[in-house]
């Protein structure tokens, strides 16, 4: 059989270019922005649902979507997620947060475990002096105060325990949940105040 062979090809142009002012899909977003109040990150209105899915740091953004102002500027990883139909897309934003101070002031960030994530040190003056006593009552924290009057002689301050009717005091005690919802790991339920 003698075939003679025919190549046929179609190309068809269309002109609907996507416009990037406009994005259809998370993965075209380029960045993040804080909304102008300072408490929320804008999320992008796109097709389908979006939603904050992760934050390296909770403390700062925290899952819904809302900013705890820092000490420091800080900058948060978070993950934004689009539902689209059958599809699920995410992608990973940097987004600095700007903090209360524009450094950490003075003195040196204490090195502990765990680490501390945010410092702003300042300069002062104490008023805790020789006749001041460590009061613990029914608080529970008398292992803490003890390792707080134990760090206090390693400075050079004898301090001794006293009850809570000293009129110069540290007092230890336990302080209800105030509605710091997950900075609540960030602030101990211990209070201890200075009394004069």
């Amino acid at each position: 059989m003698n075939w003679k062979n025919v190549g046929i090809q179609e190309i068809r142009a269309y002109s609907n270019i996507p416009d990037a002012s406009k994005p259809t899909d998370i993965r075209q977003v380029t960045e993040l922005a804080v909304a102008e109040d300072g408490k929320s990150l804008v999320l992008p209105k796109l097709p389908g649902q979006v939603s904050l899915i992760g934050s390296n740091k909770q403390g700062v953004v925290d899952l819904n979507n809302k900013i705890y102002k820092p000490l420091t500027d800080q900058t948060v990883k978070v993950m934004v997620q689009q539902v689209k139909d059958t599809h699920t897309f995410t992608k990973e934003f940097e987004v600095v947060i700007k903090g209360l101070h524009a450094d950490e002031g003075v003195g040196t960030k204490p090195a502990v475990a765990p680490a501390v994530q945010q410092w702003y040190g300042t300069e002062g003056k104490t008023s805790i002096t020789a006749d001041t006593v460590i009061s613990v009552g029914d608080s529970g924290f008398a292992q803490e105060a003890k390792f707080y009057q134990t760090d206090l002689e390693s400075r050079g301050l004898e301090i001794a325990t006293g009850d809570q009717t000293a009129q110069k005091r540290i007092e230890f005690k336990k302080v209800e949940d105030k509605g710091y919802g997950k900075r609540k790991a960030m602030v101990s339920p211990l209070k201890m105040e200075l009394l004069q």
